[in-house]
């Protein structure tokens, strides 16, 4: 972000991360932190900034060396669905094999094959598998349609984080070092590439040496029976929304940001969570200020992203999160005031973060944990 801290609207600044490490001990009764939104909204980069604080295990660094190979076939899926039916002018053109560079058209076989393979296998294909989808993603031929392959998967919610995550390993340099049979991913690899989770998986840190869990439900929003029920033993929940979904819609043409409001909504309803503090971390600002100049904010009516006259773009793009920060806290609000509870489940926190900025993510989870940590000690008398 463009100030380089963490926004918090009490009036109080992130502070550093310095207290914060894992733990691994299990004599204490630990405080439970959930991360909580929907798909592709940055929780599980969110856990692993923090991992990041005492660094990725072997076993991490495996997993994420499987994922990126599993990444990189849908990133050449995609891409060759592109190029085989791109728009030419006015004229959708179905089926444009015969027209493309015969080493194009024989790539494409080649990579038939990869396609039904599972993963062991694949990893034992690996260097041909890389050798093929790197040729197809830069054959001279096709690399006059990159830009608008990126511009269209940005709106694909159902593969647009994986995709797009993984087109900066194909650079040169960094395509020659996973390549290599030896790579071990690098703390930087680990949080950049993106996979979608569907398992509950959680991490234990300690802070001013009182004992805390981070935990990421991942995929498991999509059933909330089990989601719900692991949501009852938190001392807090960190609800995660990307302000970069303003624009993404899924296939059925649905908003992603709007299918963020209507779970947190149901978040918020939830008799069973009344008692729960809920803080609202607004992700992906750097991708909302990028975006929020090409695309229009059209999920709000009444609400014009148009540049105002003397409005300069950073003005814009300001009052634009407003309308976005404002429609998540007054669905809160009025929850509340549903349920006769307008004191309860008050959100006191707001921020506004980047997920890829290790400091300021780290900053921002502390602050949430030292401020819940001290009001639990004031309620307890400590």
């Amino acid at each position: 972000m463009g100030s380089g801290g963490s926004k918090v609207y009490n009036g109080e600044s992130a502070g550093s991360c310095s207290g914060l490490k894992s733990s691994s001990s299990e004599n204490e009764n630990p405080k439970v932190f959930t991360l909580l939104g929907t798909g592709g909204v940055g929780k599980s980069t969110v856990l692993k900034q923090m991992i990041r604080t005492n660094g990725f295990s072997d076993e991490d660094k495996n997993v994420c060396r499987v994922e990126l190979g599993k990444n990189v076939r849908i990133l050449v899926e995609e891409w060759i669905m592109f190029v085989t039916e791109h728009r030419v002018g006015k004229e959708t053109r179905p089926n444009v094999l015969r027209d493309l560079h015969p080493q194009v058209y024989e790539r494409i076989e080649q990579f038939q094959r990869f396609k039904a393979l599972d993963v062991d296998m694949l990893l034992k294909e690996r260097k041909i598998f890389l050798e093929v989808s790197n040729d197809l993603w830069k054959h001279p031929s096709l690399q006059h349609l990159q830009e608008d392959f990126i511009s269209t998967t940005s709106h694909k919610s159902a593969v647009a984080a994986e995709v797009l995550s993984t087109i900066s390993f194909m650079s040169s340099d960094n395509f020659e070092r996973i390549s290599k049979e030896d790579y071990v991913p690098s703390d930087e690899d680990m949080v950049q590439l993106r996979t979608q989770t569907s398992e509950l998986f959680e991490k234990r840190f300690e802070y001013e040496k009182k004992a805390f869990i981070l935990r990421d439900i991942g995929g498991q929003v999509q059933h909330q029976h089990a989601w719900m029920a692991s949501l009852q033993d938190a001392c807090a929940i960190i609800f995660i929304v990307s302000l970069d979904d303003f624009h993404i819609f899924d296939a059925d043409g649905r908003n992603q940001l709007m299918k963020s409001q209507r779970l947190f909504k149901t978040l918020c309803s939830s008799v069973l969570l009344d008692e729960t503090p809920i803080v609202l971390l607004f992700n992906k600002e750097d991708l909302f200020e990028t975006n929020i100049r090409k695309y229009p904010l059209e999920i709000f009516k009444n609400k014009s992203s148009a540049l105002r006259d003397s409005e300069s773009p950073s003005d814009r793009s300001r009052r634009c999160k407003g309308y976005i920060t404002e429609f998540f806290l007054k669905t809160l609000a009025k929850e509340r005031v549903n349920q006769g509870n307008q004191n309860k489940n008050t959100c006191n926190n707001f921020y506004f973060t980047n997920a890829l900025d290790v400091e300021l993510t780290q900053s921002v989870v502390q602050r949430v944990v030292s401020i819940r940590i001290q009001q639990i000690l004031e309620q307890s008398g400590l």
